[in-house]
């Protein structure tokens, strides 16, 4: 797979969590009886993304073919912020899993999607157009 067809893998995968995460709450997965499948797929989603980026674009070999040297800053950066995200999407998962009936469901709901768009957008805005740039 060549560069750019890995950064349009990694671009899909952020529209598919997204596309889940947003439709299950709007009555097609989470908040209907279909929620636990949601989680579900949305956390195998999310882990297999994580494990993608691993291995592309926050890897410090693979980074350092396209730029010719030592890890990009902006990828390290982006790396080192992503540690709090995952953190958060982990315990989501893991709140919710069994139920999302519980008085906090809507806000760490609502603070899980707005996290992973923010942090999409700042990807493909950012890292993934400077890593595209160099290719």
């Amino acid at each position: 797979m060549d560069k750019k067809q890995i950064i349009e893998k990694l671009k899909s995968e952020h529209r598919e969590i997204v596309h889940l995460l947003t439709n299950a709450y709007r009555g097609s997965g989470i908040a209907t009886s279909n929620w636990k499948d949601a989680v579900i797929q949305a956390k195998k989603l999310f882990e297999d993304h994580l494990d993608h980026e691993d291995q592309t674009i926050y890897n410090d070999e693979f980074f350092s073919e396209v730029f010719g040297g030592n890890y990009n800053k902006t990828a390290e950066k982006f790396q080192n912020e992503m540690k709090d995200i995952t953190v958060f999407a982990e315990n989501f998962f893991r709140k919710y899993k069994e139920t999302t009936d519980h008085k906090d469901f809507n806000s760490d709901y609502a603070k899980l999607v707005n996290a992973l768009e923010k942090r999409i957008t700042a990807e493909e805005k950012i890292l993934f157009k400077e890593f595209e740039e160099a290719i």
